[in-house]
């Protein structure tokens, strides 16, 4: 459920490289500061996966 982020060093020319999420394989430059992937939403720290487990559960919960 989690995404990683891989760094690529050399993206498309870029002298400082790239972070590319594994889940959708959208690349921004910069760091590493996302707790969700601006493109797809995927989660991509053990803090968002909670985030998504708590809506989830809540959601369950009012549907009964």
């Amino acid at each position: 459920m989690r995404g990683e982020w891989m760094f690529k060093p050399f993206y498309k020319g870029t002298s400082r490289g790239a972070i590319e999420c594994q889940k959708c394989k959208s690349a921004f430059e910069g760091s590493v500061g996302f707790n969700f992937c601006p493109h797809c939403g995927a989660p991509m720290t053990d803090e968002a996966v909670q985030m998504v487990m708590e809506r989830l559960e809540a959601l369950n919960e009012n549907r009964d």
